[in-house]
C-alpha cells in the first residue's frame, strides 16, 4: 500500500485498507489500465472528515432601567379591616390602603392598611391591578415589596404568600412570616421574560395561610399590611441589545467525501437576549476543527429558520427543506477559516423571533486524480505527468504523484 495512503488514513483502518488495495485496486488496474480513473483508487484517502463551526458576531451589554410601580385598582378583596380612607386609589377601597409613594426602607404609612382580624378562616386574598410604564422592550425581574406585622399570634405564626400575576399566569408563589410586634419591610422577587403588554396587565397578590393545629378560632393571627409595591428592572425599547449565541444538537461526524451539498448537523442560535428587534446583516463562520475547510469544502452556504414558539430557542423548528438562504453562496472558506456571509435583506431578530442557522457545503475529496489511458495501447493519453498531491493543509503530507506514459505510478515518500 503506498505510505501516502498509509500516513492520512486512521491506524485503525489501516489493515482493511491494505486488504482493499491488495485484494481490490491492484488487480482491477491491472485488469483496466485503459479503462480507469485514478481517482477511485484515491476516495479511500480522505473518508474520515471532521469540523469544528463557531458563530462570531459581536454583543453589547444591556442597559437596564428600574421603576416602582403602585397599585391602582381592587381585583380581588377579601381582607376585612381597613385603616383610614385616603382616595389616593381611584380603582378601589382595599388599593387606596396600601399605595402609599414610599420606598423600603422607608416607613409606610401605618394609619392606612388592611388587616385579616382574628375571624377568617385561611386563604384570604388581596390582589391589586398595577400602574403602568410606558417604552418597555422586556421585563426581565419584579421584586414585590411589602410592609406588614403581625398585630396579635394565636400559636403558630401565619404567613403570607406573596406572587405576580404576569403573562397570563400567577408566578411561583414566595412565602414570608411577618415580624410580630413591629412593621419590617419584606420582598419576594421573580425573574422573567415580559413584554410591555405583560407589563401592563401585571398584578400583585398575597394570600393569608393559616398555620397551627385546632380550631380556626385559637390559631388564627391578625395580620396587618400597609404598604405594597413593585421594582420593575426593565430594558426599554431602543436601548443597548444583547445577542446570545448557541448551538442545539451535534454535529454529524465522520463525513465520508466526496459528499456534495452537505448538511454538517446541529443548529447554530442566534437569540436577542435584551433590546430592541434588530435586522442581521452578516455572520461569520470559523472552522475550529482539525480539517482544512479551505482546502475541503465548496459551495458553503448557510440557510435559516426564524423560530417564534416560546421559549425561542430553535428547539421547534429543523431543516426540513423549507429555510431561507443567508446571503449568496460562497466559494469556499478563506486562508483563515472563516467564511463570511452578508445579506440585504436582512432577517429580524426580538425577544419572540430567533435565528436557527445550518451550515451546508460541497466535501470535496482533493485528492482525486483524472488521468486517462488509451483502451488499445495502455498508454497515457490526457492528464498531467506530476501532480502535487495535499492534504490539510499539511506538508508533512504533501506528495508528487508521477504518471508515466506507460501508466506506470511513483509516489514521492
Amino acid at each position: 500500500m503506498p505510505k501516502i495512503i498509509y500516513d492520512i488514513i486512521r491506524p485503525k483502518y489501516h489493515r482493511h485498507a491494505k486488504h482493499f488495495m491488495v485484494s481490490k485496486v491492484e488487480p482491477f488496474w491491472q485488469q483496466n489500465s485503459g479503462k480507469i480513473k485514478l481517482g477511485s483508487v484515491f476516495v479511500l484517502t480522505l473518508s474520515v472528515f471532521a469540523m469544528g463551526i463557531i458563530f462570531f458576531m459581536q454583543a453589547f451589554p444591556a442597559s437596564a432601567d428600574v421603576i416602582n410601580l403602585r397599585p391602582d385598582g381592587d381585583q380581588t378583596a377579601q381582607w376585612p379591616t381597613l385603616g383610614t380612607n385616603d382616595s389616593s386609589c381611584a380603582g378601589g377601597t382595599h388599593c387606596d390602603q396600601v399605595d402609599d409613594n414610599i420606598t423600603q426602607p422607608t416607613s409606610g404609612d401605618t394609619a392606612n392598611y388592611v388587616r385579616t382580624g382574628t375571624a377568617g378562616a385561611g386563604g384570604e386574598i388581596e390582589e391589586y391591578t398595577m400602574t403602568t410604564t410606558t417604552g418597555v422592550y422586556e421585563v426581565t425581574s419584579v421584586k414585590f415589596w411589602m410592609y406588614s406585622q403581625t398585630i396579635t399570634l394565636a400559636s403558630t405564626a401565619d404567613t403570607l404568600s406573596l406572587t405576580i400575576n404576569i403573562g397570563g399566569a400567577d408566578q411561583t408563589a414566595v412565602a414570608i412570616t411577618p415580624n410580630q410586634g413591629s412593621y419590617t419591610w419584606q420582598s419576594a422577587t421573580f425573574n422573567g421574560s415580559w413584554s410591555q403588554a405583560d407589563l401592563d396587565a401585571m398584578r400583585l397578590k398575597f394570600t393569608r395561610n393559616m398555620l397551627g393545629t385546632g380550631p380556626a378560632s385559637g390559631r388564627d393571627d391578625d395580620i396587618q399590611v400597609a404598604t405594597v409595591y413593585a421594582e420593575v428592572t426593565y430594558t426599554p425599547t431602543g436601548g443597548t441589545n444583547t445577542v446570545a449565541i448557541s448551538t442545539l444538537g451535534t454535529q454529524n461526524s465522520p463525513i465520508t467525501i466526496p459528499n456534495p451539498d452537505q448538511y454538517f448537523g446541529g443548529v447554530f442560535v442566534i437569540k436577542r437576549t435584551s433590546g430592541s428587534a434588530t435586522s442581521l446583516t452578516n455572520v461569520t463562520v470559523s472552522n475550529t476543527g482539525t480539517t482544512n475547510a479551505q482546502f475541503s469544502l465548496t459551495n458553503v452556504k448557510l440557510i435559516f429558520d426564524i423560530d417564534s414558539i416560546a421559549p425561542y430557542d430553535c428547539a421547534s423548528v429543523s431543516k426540513d427543506g423549507d429555510e431561507i438562504q443567508f446571503g449568496l453562496t460562497l466559494a469556499g472558506f478563506d486562508q483563515t477559516q472563516r467564511a463570511t456571509f452578508t445579506v440585504l435583506s436582512a432577517p429580524t431578530i426580538s425577544g419572540t423571533e430567533t435565528f436557527c442557522g445550518y451550515l451546508v457545503a460541497d466535501v470535496v475529496d482533493k485528492g482525486t486524480l483524472d488521468i486517462k489511458f488509451d483502451l488499445r495501447t495502455g498508454k497515457r493519453s490526457s492528464g498531467a505527468t506530476n501532480i502535487i498531491l495535499q492534504l490539510d493543509n499539511d506538508t508533512r503530507q504533501m506528495r508528487t504523484v508521477a504518471i508515466s506514459s506507460e501508466g506506470g505510478i511513483t509516489i514521492s515518500e
